[in-house]
């Protein structure tokens, strides 16, 4: 290890004084940072919504990006996102500025303040992963709909039949991530067919399915008529 400079002997005290400064300094250098990095943020959200609500410029902004989605490509365009992890950079921090704007309410000028007020990027990112209340009761609903059938069990059953191609924006793909295995899902989206490429399904919302109950009508038909079958029978 180098050895330190003989110029001036420093006490204890005054070595972490000074690391202690240091410190403070580096703290206030990342808060600028981040700031300024939200106010970045800000301003292109503000021009890739001009964008978007521009029918003639938006395609040709998505030319050029190469993003469908407009806020995905000008974030990736803005901060030169050319790498595998820097494009899931931008695209998260799409879906957390979407989550601002669009369910939080948070208008475009309120941007740069909003996001540390509701925890920073990843904590947006993931509270926008989660199910909201709308499709929690959407669950509920499909769950009432859907047919019982005696004996039928929680574990999925493997027998697929002719297999398709399933397409995920980011913001599903994260937000698919988050389920644990075997957790039942719904996945809205479109069927997209072509002449020389194999069916494909769109997704456009994928929605959790509360796990399935035993049918205890059935259930308790099934336990009936076994009891009075049994009871037929000790009359033998």
């Amino acid at each position: 290890m180098v050895k330190p400079s003989r110029d001036q002997k420093l006490s204890f005290n005054d070595h972490v004084t000074k690391l202690e400064t240091l410190k403070k300094k580096n703290q206030e250098f990342e808060n600028g940072n981040r700031k300024t990095l939200y106010r970045f943020l800000q301003e292109t959200t503000a021009l890739a919504l001009s964008l978007d609500a521009d029918k003639d410029m938006r395609p040709r902004f998505q030319k050029k990006t190469g993003e469908k989605d407009v806020l995905r490509g000008a974030l990736s365009f803005v901060f030169n996102a050319e790498s595998e992890p820097e494009r899931k950079e931008a695209s998260k921090r799409a879906i957390a500025i979407k989550y601002l704007v669009e369910k939080l309410k948070v208008s475009i000028e309120d941007i740069a303040t909003a996001i540390p007020e509701h925890g920073g990027i990843e904590k947006l990112a993931r509270a926008a992963a989660k199910p909201s209340k709308d499709e929690v009761n959407e669950d509920e609903d499909d769950d009432l709909d859907e047919p019982e059938e005696a004996g039928e069990s929680d574990e999925p059953k493997n027998n697929f039949g002719k297999q398709i191609l399933v397409g995920f924006s980011p913001e599903l793909a994260i937000k698919l991530n988050g389920f644990v295995d075997k957790t039942r899902v719904k996945i809205i989206g479109y069927v997209r067919v072509s002449s020389d490429e194999p069916l494909t399904l769109e997704a456009d919302k994928i929605v959790k399915l509360k796990a399935k109950e035993a049918p205890r009508k059935k259930i308790a038909k099934s336990k009936a008529k076994k009891e009075e079958a049994e009871s037929e029978h000790d009359w033998e």
